[in-house]
């Protein structure tokens, strides 16, 4: 509303709603006089002049035509022209032969791949003590047991130890992290022969009759099944 009521009264343009203040006035401009009128009011009439020069090129002085010629002075004429084609003649180029080539033959059809054949294999995987049987079911698989393979299938064919009233075994599927007596040791009661560790905590395995240890069938390290007998005292 400020910009239209100034566009209303011209006059109100550089002026303030009280007058100056001498000093202030004298620090701000020094010794310059105060601008009273409107900057553009120093300027010619540019309309009615570009219109006649548009007329004189050969053009319509529409607005818009005028409007360019004001703001482009100098590339007002290019631009009204417009885009010509090369040439005097305006003759329409001569044709151009096009030589299509000729579709190659179709290519023969891929031989079928022949079918995969897929290879299934167990295997045994230990996780923090615990053991999951893994089977896995490919193409193109092969699976080749090494040498440590080997003896393990070759040890695991010994035949199991016989339980008995002094034989100690595993409560639960885990792995053996200690075993503190060895083949030959006397035992009491109650006393600690192996820790087992399941489900990520220890636990005590104790002998529940007292007498020697005759026999020792795991190592420390080894993973356990429930109910496997671990040593043996009597």
């Amino acid at each position: 509303m400020q910009a239209v009521r100034r566009g209303r009264h011209p006059h109100r343009h550089g002026r303030p709603p009280v007058p100056a203040d001498h000093e202030l006035r004298r620090l701000v401009l020094g010794r310059e006089e105060p601008i009273t009128i409107r900057p553009a009011d120093l300027l010619e009439p540019q309309v009615e002049i570009s219109r006649q020069q548009v007329r004189k090129m050969g053009y319509e002085p529409s607005d818009d035509n005028v409007l360019i010629h004001l703001m482009f002075p100098a590339l007002a004429q290019e631009y009204l022209r417009g885009p010509q084609l090369k040439g005097t003649d305006h003759s329409r180029p001569d044709p151009v032969a096009v030589t299509v080539a000729a579709d190659p033959p179709p290519a023969p059809d891929p031989a079928p791949a022949p079918a995969a054949v897929l290879s299934t294999a167990e295997f045994d995987v230990e996780v923090e003590g615990e053991v999951f049987k893994v089977r896995v079911t490919g193409a193109g698989m092969t699976v080749t047991p090494s040498a440590g393979t080997a003896a393990d299938a070759s040890s695991t064919t010994a035949p199991p130890p016989k339980t008995g009233e002094g034989t100690v075994i595993a409560p639960m599927q885990g792995l053996i992290v200690k075993v503190p007596v060895k083949a030959g040791d006397t035992v009491k009661l109650g006393d600690v022969v192996a820790v087992l560790e399941a489900m990520k905590m220890q636990n005590d395995i104790v002998t529940t009759v007292a007498g020697k240890v005759s026999a020792v069938y795991v190592k420390e390290g080894e993973v356990v099944s429930p109910n496997q007998p671990l040593l043996a005292v009597g």
